[in-house]
Formats: structure tokens, sequence, C-alpha cells
């Protein structure tokens, strides 16, 4: 099944972040499929404009788990989420692709999730305790990913 990473805000094209960020995309979709596991999506959503925050939020919400069946695995980054290392993140994302469930991955606004995000997901994780500009944990995320899918096939990328 597919990997799906849904984000709220949109990238700026033709930048260091973005030629980073696909070039672990890039790497992590060659090693996802050839582990038979599917492709990566991508989706991005324009941040909401409305004034309070709560509907902010909700909106936003809306839009993330639009696409997501009862079925499906859902990875949300939140700063109060687990901090797991590199081998557990991949451990986790090999269980749950190989019960060919689809795992999707939310990024929230510069507000964090809406309540129905934080509700639906089955794992809030955390790349620590330090706050990440959203264009940087969108790298960060998809290098993790790579990672993952390296531990997976013995790739020498990880190094413990």
């Amino acid at each position: 099944m597919p990997i799906t990473v849904q984000a709220v805000g949109l990238m700026k094209k033709k930048t260091a972040e973005i030629e980073l960020k696909q070039h672990y995309m890039d790497n992590a979709a060659r090693l996802c499929q050839a582990q038979g596991f599917g492709k990566i999506n991508e989706l991005e959503y324009a941040e909401n404009a409305k004034q309070n925050v709560a509907e902010r939020k909700a909106l936003e919400a809306k839009h993330l788990l639009n696409h997501i069946q009862p079925s499906d695995y859902v990875i949300i980054l939140d700063e109060n989420g687990k901090s797991i290392s590199s081998r557990q993140f991949s451990s986790t994302l090999q269980d749950e692709l190989s019960q060919s469930r689809h795992v999707h991955f939310l990024l929230g606004g510069p507000d964090g999730h809406g309540d129905a995000c934080l509700q639906r997901a089955n794992l809030k994780l955390s790349f620590g305790r330090m706050t990440w500009p959203h264009r940087l944990a969108r790298i960060l995320l998809y290098e993790q990913i790579y990672r993952a899918m390296t531990i997976m096939t013995n790739h020498p990328y990880h190094r413990d």
C-alpha cells in the first residue's frame, strides 16, 4: 500500500528546500516501490485564512482527513507526540505497510492540528522538543521515511 504525506502549507517552488525534499522523497519512493509497498503521494493544502484559530484548525483537519479511510494508519507530526528512534520508526512503518495498510503522515498548519486529526491519529510523532519550521519538518519526515526504507533493506545509509 502507498504512503501519503499531507501537509498544510505550500512549499515555494525552485528553492534549495524543495530540492532537498525532492531528493529524499525520490530516494524513499524508489526503495518503497522496490520493497513492494507502492508509491509515495504528496498532497499540499494552502493555509486557511480564517481569523479564528479553532475554526482554521478545524477546516485544515477536514482537508487532511478527507482522503483517509477507516483502515488507514495515520501518523501525525505533533510537538507533544512520541519521540522514537529511527529503527523504531522503520519497524512501525514496515509493520503497517506489510499489513497492506495505507500510511498517511499529516503535518498541520502553524497552529497545529485540529481535534479531529488528533483523535484520528494512530501515532503522534515528535521530532524532539525543539520547534522546527514547517518546511524543515517536511524535509526531516522525508529523510526519515528514506532512512526507514534503508533500514528495511539493510542499505548502508543508516549507521548505528
